[in-house]
């Protein structure tokens, strides 16, 4: 019928089609097979999301081969008896949808039936529990983060999201330091051992840290970050090594054995660059707080100048008026001593052959004297010569 109904919709002779005919022949081959509408799938639940929003589950159910993908909607949900949690292993009764638009299977549940725990949790566990006890996680083995590291192997799968935002996040904050990315594959039956290499790849360049970091993904994408031999080799690394896989709820081996464990590629990126964004913002404050001491010494000592000036102008000043006085002084004191001065007061100066006569000694009649006034002066010859002046 199937086939029938196919065939119908297509011309015998058709060779090529578009991607909306081959997903439509998909669909109606899933969807319109009786096998296909009413089938159990047993597996592991690996990956677990409820969406308030629309009241849905989505999870994966995983042999540890194969995934695939499951839906329980809304009308489902009151019917379940049990609790759902990633490690169980159920059995689920429902149907295969096809959603040809975007060309994506999933599985449709329509009743669920617990039966205990999956083995690749129970494989999880066990490996968790020997790791521990022998001591892989004990906090005594971490090696220090180096706080100011010059050189840092990052490795990751190339042209990532997950290296971008790392990269981008630390030269936000340095330069300083030099990135040598690492190429490793970070998904898939291989990459464990991809990344060990990258590992041994990293120690021969002889950096101060590695970081290894990956987007996030499904618990099957990131399963390789279970390791034994991987989570054994971090360990033994003598370089500080620094992770961050996938998102703030996922949890690894990885991120427990790790010197630091981060919750995602971001965060590694800004656990670096925190020392030099705040030794950078200490320089900062210490260059403003010079500034400001500079500046308020320049203005102290400006203004000490300038009070310096104020107060020599002060007592130039002062000097000024007190010289200036004291010539005045002296100017009145010359004026006063300056025999002409005195002419003016009805004194006069008699002088005898031009020299200035203070008494009758060796004067005898007859000798001519010249006498000055303040107005002009006068010539005369002594009649007689008195010893004594009459008004002694």
């Amino acid at each position: 019928m199937v086939q029938q109904t196919v065939m119908e919709t297509l011309s015998l002779e058709q060779k090529q089609f578009t991607v909306t005919e081959i997903n439509s022949i998909i669909k109606t081959i899933l969807e319109e097979c009786p096998f296909t509408q009413d089938i159990w799938i047993s597996g592991e639940i690996t990956q677990l999301n409820f969406y308030q929003r629309g009241n849905q589950y989505y999870f994966n159910l995983s042999d540890g081969e194969s995934t695939i993908n499951c839906v329980i909607y809304s009308n489902v949900i009151p019917l379940l008896t049990f609790k759902l949690e990633k490690g169980q292993h159920i059995f689920a009764r429902g149907k295969i949808r096809y959603f040809h638009k975007k060309g994506t299977l999933i599985f449709q549940v329509s009743y669920l039936s617990e039966h205990g725990i999956g083995n690749e949790h129970k494989k999880l566990t066990a490996l968790t529990q020997q790791l521990s006890k022998e001591g892989l996680f004990d906090s005594i083995h971490k090696l220090s983060i180096p706080s100011f590291p010059t050189s840092i192997a990052v490795i990751t799968s190339p042209d990532s999201a997950a290296m971008w935002d790392f990269v981008t996040t630390l030269r936000a904050t340095t330069h300083y330091v030099k990135l040598f990315i690492v190429p490793a594959v970070v998904q898939g039956d291989h990459s464990a051992f991809s990344l060990i290499e990258a590992i041994d790849r990293a120690i021969r360049k002889n950096v101060d840290l590695i970081t290894i970091i990956r987007g996030g993904g499904s618990a099957e994408d990131l399963s390789s970050f279970n390791n034994e031999l991987l989570v054994r080799k971090i360990f033994a690394c003598s370089i500080p090594i620094q992770v961050g896989i996938g998102h703030k709820t996922d949890d690894h081996l990885c991120d427990h054995v790790a010197d630091l464990s981060c919750v995602t590629p971001t965060a590694c990126a800004e656990y670096i660059a925190g020392p030099f964004k705040q030794i950078r913002e200490q320089l900062i404050q210490n260059l403003r707080q010079i500034s400001y001491h500079i500046e308020h010494k320049v203005q102290k000592d400006r203004d000490s100048v300038f009070q310096t000036l104020s107060n020599m102008t002060v007592i130039m000043k002062s000097k000024l008026e007190a010289t200036t006085l004291n010539i005045k002084h002296l100017l009145s004191s010359l004026s006063e001593a300056n025999p002409l001065s005195r002419l003016s007061k009805g004194f006069s100066i008699t002088e005898f052959k031009g020299k200035r006569l203070h008494s009758v000694a060796n004067l005898k009649k007859g000798d001519r004297l010249e006498t000055f006034f303040h107005n002009g002066s006068i010539t005369s010859r002594i009649d007689e010569v008195l010893p004594k002046t009459p008004l002694a």
